[in-house]
């Protein structure tokens, strides 16, 4: 008996309108990782979507950004959760720039920043764990990522107040390297970020400049040794008379 595609994949397909192409007509592991990618774009997608706020009905005559009203993502534990199922598989299947507008939006939704001047960050239980997967994932694959992209993701990290030296270590020579290609409020975002947690934004070292090398000739070390001249030989002294002269006396 044949299964449809809805009974093969756990009936998953139905959350979302989704259609194969190509190769994936005729292949079954073609058509799994373009239901993947589908799915995890999916994912992304209704994360990004503004939650609307009911406001009480006390609130409903005041205008907008009245103290004690929150806007945020929607950003619950159950989308986290299905990120990070399986080291992050769904991570694998995100584009470089889904990946970080997810972690971009993660970090706005644990914002909490009312009328005052104090900002909040309440993280969640596998926000950390989700920032580990995706920054292990930037790492290895640096040099394939836009640098207005590793950008981004340094900034988020500041936003969120999450810290990873290997992920700034790693992407530091880069962003120095090609800061031509930022522009000044995004340079000034790195600089902040890197400033706040303490790791330095410079190019990598180059080993000891002023390092001299002594050759053949150096007063410190004479390039040969002296021959042997013999016994060596003083001239005595000379007196200048041959008698001491003496005054004549008064």
């Amino acid at each position: 008996m044949k299964r449809s595609a809805d009974d093969a994949f756990g009936g998953a397909t139905g959350t979302f309108q989704w259609k194969p192409q190509g190769a994936a007509l005729l292949d079954p592991k073609a058509y799994f990782a373009q239901f993947q990618q589908a799915q995890a774009h999916a994912v992304i997608t209704q994360t990004m979507m503004p939650e609307k706020v009911e406001q009480p009905e006390a609130a409903k005559g005041k205008s907008k950004g009245a103290k004690g009203e929150r806007k945020e993502m929607n950003i619950d534990k159950s989308t986290i959760q299905d990120l990070v199922r399986d080291r992050g598989r769904k991570l694998q299947d995100l584009s470089y720039e889904d990946l970080t507008q997810l972690l971009r939006t993660v970090a706005r939704a644990r914002l909490d920043k009312r009328d005052t001047d104090m900002q909040t960050v309440r993280t969640e239980d596998n926000d950390r764990y989700l920032f580990q997967l995706a920054d292990r994932r930037i790492c290895d694959e640096v040099d394939q990522i836009p640098v207005w992209l590793l950008a981004e993701v340094i900034y988020t990290h500041h936003q969120i107040g999450i810290k990873n030296d290997r992920l700034f270590k790693v992407l530091c020579p880069k962003i120095v390297t090609k800061q031509k290609d930022l522009r000044e409020d995004q340079m000034a975002r790195c600089i902040k970020a890197y400033r706040r947690f303490s790791v330095p934004l410079k190019e990598e070292a180059q080993g000891f400049r002023t390092m001299a090398i002594v050759q053949k000739g150096d007063f410190l070390r004479p390039s040969d040794k002296p021959k042997n001249m013999g016994k060596k030989v003083f001239e005595k002294p000379q007196a200048l008379y041959p008698e001491p002269m003496l005054h004549a006396k008064n």
